[in-house]
């Protein structure tokens, strides 16, 4: 959902309680202080009673079962904060019976949303936890938790996280042997342009008929916002 944190400044989240359930949604915001100022916003201004302008849910992170039949097992890997849309997506699979795995990786306890609180899911028993910094390597072994491609059974694999780890499971996977139609990618921070090609440029916006710098530093949204714009 697109929550408004002040007129103009927008920023997305992922929900990640029970689709079914529609009395509430849950959104779960980490605090990135080296960020563009949203989560830190949330966090040190929003308290228990403060309303919120959202905008309505959209799924860009579809199942390719979803208008079909479950695949017979699906592979669930998260990167930290991560987990929010996964833990939506095992609620789903958990209550229509589908075979699924969910993967949680951190750095260590500390830095694993809802904590404790994974031990009292219905799905618990689905669920494993891996830290890097219990590994001697400082890694986890990515390719222990993707099983080998079978083209006979019907698998899927979606990951969530950073631009890395989304990166390093994709190469995992692919040494596993699985085509990319069956792996799906979501990544929680925006793709970073490389140092080397990081550069100003105009940027015209059609409707309004408006054109602005988006520095090197910035993005599109960045530049918009500061010029006062409300994209």
């Amino acid at each position: 959902v697109d929550v408004e944190i002040e007129p103009g400044v927008i920023r997305q989240y992922s929900l990640c309680n029970d689709p079914v359930d529609r009395s509430h949604y849950l959104i779960t915001v980490k605090r990135e202080v080296l960020g563009r100022g949203g989560s830190l916003r949330l966090h040190q201004e929003i308290t228990r009673g403060s309303t919120l302008r959202i905008g309505l849910p959209r799924n860009n992170f579809v199942r390719r079962a979803d208008n079909a039949p479950l695949a017979i097992e699906t592979v669930l890997i998260a990167g930290g904060i991560g987990i929010t849309p996964l833990l939506a997506m095992a609620h789903d699979l958990f209550r229509k019976g589908g075979e699924f795995k969910l993967h949680a990786l951190a750095r260590d306890e500390s830095a694993l949303p809802f904590g404790e609180n994974l031990a009292d899911l219905a799905f618990a028993q689905r669920l494993s936890k891996h830290f890097s910094k219990s590994d001697h390597s400082g890694r986890v072994d990515l390719a222990a938790l993707i099983p080998s491609w079978n083209a006979e059974i019907a698998r899927e694999l979606f990951v969530c996280g950073s631009e890395k780890l989304v990166n390093d499971v994709r190469d995992a996977a692919r040494a596993a042997g699985w085509p990319e139609f069956a792996v799906f990618v979501e990544q929680f921070a925006s793709t970073t342009v490389r140092p080397e090609t990081n550069q100003a440029f105009s940027l015209t916006l059609l409707r309004s008929g408006v054109t602005l710098t988006v520095e090197a530093d910035q993005t599109a949204l960045e530049a918009m916002e500061l010029h006062g714009l409300k994209p």
